[in-house]
């Protein structure tokens, strides 16, 4: 079931590295997780990773996959 996924969420911060912050069950948690960090207004970025895709994912804009070490 997918409220059962669980993702990892993790920032990259302005020195480029990237730590991982915790993992959550589900995409509606990672959203929540995701909002009380970015309201903290650093210079961090944060996002989930899913590890059934492989991929990096904004729950905003889930259709879309980004790469956090780029750029």
């Amino acid at each position: 079931m997918v409220e059962d996924q669980t993702y990892e969420v993790f920032k990259k911060s302005a020195d480029n590295t990237t730590v991982s912050v915790e993992t959550v069950k589900g995409l509606e948690e990672g959203k929540s997780v995701l909002a009380a960090l970015r309201r903290d207004k650093t210079n961090d970025e944060y996002y989930l990773f899913d590890p059934l895709s492989g991929n990096v994912i904004d729950p905003e804009q889930p259709s879309i996959s980004i790469d956090p070490l780029a750029s």
